[in-house]
């Protein structure tokens, strides 16, 4: 009986192992910021391959350097992930010989407190759900420095206000080319409504998506507040929300006007000012919205006119990955 199970246990292995192979790596470490080699101090190999599973960790590497002995499945793809003065750089590796037998170059950059050269621009969506009521508050922050930094403060980090009630909270961001989702954990700041973000921003431009419930019994009225505490933002926000016959009130804005052109079918819109203390919002009526799978057309949503302050003629953002939120919609803004 014994020998019957450890040929079952010896066949697993060997056919687990004909899916795997032992690669190794070339990577080169730079400085964004001034052009010479860097010197990280983490650099991890993550094969993506049901989740993110660490195969390989170094300490305090630079320059040109090789990872040997590195076994990840052939049909999995490589996340390289250093870390260089608290922050976080990603450079991934598609799963075919040809690109794992390229020089793998990873970009870090000096770090700066500062947002003086940084653009954000938000917007946030509102669809009614059967129980609860469904927001979305996108940010687009273009790190403009020169030459190129990261932001990170621990003394100023970057703030968000979420409603203490708020359920489901997720959050991801996207950043420079990878256009890989990273989930995020906020911090709490110094109430319950104040999320603080302990990453770095690097140079580009990023996207932070957050998803959040608020409790609406039987389609019952919503009535809550909004801020922001990103103080280099002085646009108006620009507030979406579905379906278009719900009734949406603003309160307390420095300005709040009606948009009736250029936005998708079958939704509502205003240009918010926020005050310096923010917003309130009351939500009333309305139908729930169907799920994505009943409705697989409401995924787009194109809008060119109201972020128009970038010199990029054409930015996509993918507003929340399906893994993590229930609902997604594609936002894709062009300038004037």
């Amino acid at each position: 009986m014994q020998d019957i199970f450890f040929k079952i246990i010896l066949f697993f292995l060997c056919f687990f192992s004909a899916f795997s192979e032992e690669i190794s790596l070339e990577i080169l470490i730079k400085n964004g910021t001034n052009g010479s080699f860097a010197k990280v101090e983490k650099l991890k190999v993550i094969a993506l391959q049901g989740g993110m599973i660490p195969v390989k960790e170094v300490e305090n590497v630079s320059g040109n350097l090789k990872l040997s002995g590195i076994n990840v499945e052939a049909s999995s793809p490589i996340l390289l992930q250093a870390t260089y003065k608290n922050n976080t750089y990603n450079k991934m590796i598609p799963p075919t010989p040809e690109f794992r037998k390229k020089l793998q170059e990873i970009l870090v950059y000096e770090t700066t407190a500062s947002l003086k050269n940084f653009d954000i621009r938000s917007l946030l969506q509102i669809i009614r759900e059967q129980d609860s009521v469904l927001f979305y508050k996108i940010y687009l922050i273009e790190n403009k420095t020169s030459p190129a930094l990261s932001f990170y403060s621990e003394e100023n980090p970057l703030k968000f206000y979420i409603p203490e009630n708020a359920k489901n909270l997720s959050a991801n961001l996207i950043q420079g080319s990878s256009k890989m989702p990273i989930p995020l954990q906020f911090v709490e700041g110094t109430n319950k409504e104040e999320k603080i973000l302990k990453r770095g921003i690097l140079p580009g431009i990023s996207e932070l998506q957050i998803s959040y419930n608020l409790d609406a019994k039987d389609l019952g009225d919503v009535n809550f507040s909004d801020k922001e505490f990103v103080q280099v933002e002085t646009a108006p926000k620009i507030i979406f929300y579905k379906p278009k016959k719900m009734n949406v009130e603003i309160l307390n804005s420095k300005e709040s006007i009606p948009i009736e052109t250029d936005i998708p079918e079958g939704m509502g819109a205003y240009k918010v000012k926020y005050s310096a203390n923010g917003v309130s919002v009351k939500v009333s009526g309305g139908k729930p919205e169907v799920k994505i799978s009943e409705e697989p057309n409401s995924r787009k949503l194109v809008n060119g006119k109201y972020f128009t302050t970038w010199d990029k003629s054409l930015l996509g953002v993918i507003a929340v990955m399906g893994i993590l939120f229930s609902l997604s919609f594609l936002f894709v803004y062009k300038k004037k």
